[in-house]
């Protein structure tokens, strides 16, 4: 895993009861060599199809100065933000049983919840972000589509939608379809997700850390029929995706001296890791490393080796 030399990064541990860890470490990451086979470019993307691969080698290298108009269909895409929810499943390590997806206007955003009344409170995290970052103006936010679960129906909810002046629009029962893009969200980080896990042979737990990753992905490569990338609809800045390595691809942690200091001497400066997704948090990985330790801030050196 590429590390900067004299890079700043923190290694987070959540202390819980399952056998894993995710980290974030903060780091600067080094541009793979132009000579990047067709294979890991696939493995980097999620195992995204190779067709596509090939359409994005292409584009990688490729700036466009010229400015940008937004069609007419762009503009009516641009009023309605799409929110779904999915679960339950197996516990993540933070603890979420169930994920959120919100798509505006086509950047992908995933959220963890352990339960369902948590949905009034990621969908506020997502407005108020998008107020904050987005290039599009917030005033071109006008519905809310979700379909007829009852965490879209409470009192908390409907407050959430007077407050930022939206209207909330429902799907009929039993038909999806009317909210379809969630849907389709959903469905495409599912089965990118699963095929990281089952690739890297990381434990299922890690699903959530798999799910932002490929929302990650999908957020920097153009859709089929864009010209651009949603990040850059969002934006306004062109994505620089060189920066994922594989999921799942193995490195080395370094040990901080304030922690060596209180173990055996002869123990390892390192510890074993597994690239599980990039930190929007904090500008770096997240990696998997088995055990329990404490949150460490430190300045130093990282050696990295690929799987």
């Amino acid at each position: 895993m590429a590390v900067p030399r004299d890079g700043i990064y923190e290694v987070v541990t959540p202390r819980s009861t399952l056998p894993a860890l995710a980290a974030a470490v903060a780091v600067t990451i080094t541009r793979p060599q132009r000579d990047e086979t067709l294979e890991n470019l696939h493995r980097r993307l999620g195992h995204l199809n190779y067709k596509r691969c090939r359409g994005i080698a292409r584009q990688l290298d490729i700036h466009m100065r010229a400015p940008r108009t937004r069609s007419s269909q762009q503009v009516a895409a641009d009023r309605v933000c799409h929110i779904d929810l999915a679960g339950p499943v197996e516990k993540a390590c933070d603890g979420s049983t169930y994920f959120l997806v919100a798509v505006w206007p086509s950047y992908i955003r995933v959220y963890g919840l352990k339960t369902k009344s948590e949905a009034d409170v990621r969908v506020a995290d997502f407005l108020a972000f998008d107020e904050r970052q987005s290039a599009v103006p917030p005033t071109d936010l006008q519905v809310l589509r979700s379909d007829g679960g009852g965490e879209f129906q409470t009192r908390d909810f409907r407050d959430l939608v007077a407050a930022h002046s939206l209207r909330h629009q429902r799907s009929v029962r039993y038909r999806s379809s009317q909210n379809g893009v969630a849907e389709r969200a959903i469905q495409t980080v599912s089965e990118m997700a699963c095929a990281m896990l089952l690739g890297s042979k990381l434990p299922h737990y890690l699903w959530l850390d798999a799910l932002r990753h490929a929302a990650y992905i999908l957020n920097r490569i153009p859709r089929p029929s864009a010209t651009i990338t949603p990040h850059e609809r969002l934006f306004a800045v062109k994505p620089e995706l060189r920066r994922a390595p594989v999921f799942g691809q193995s490195g080395v942690i370094r040990v901080p001296e304030l922690v060596r200091r209180k173990r055996f001497r002869f123990d390892g400066r390192g510890e074993p890791g597994a690239f599980i997704g990039l930190n929007e948090t904090i500008k770096g990985y997240r990696v998997y490393v088995p055990g329990n330790t404490q949150r460490i801030r430190r300045r130093d050196r990282n050696r990295s080796h690929a799987v």
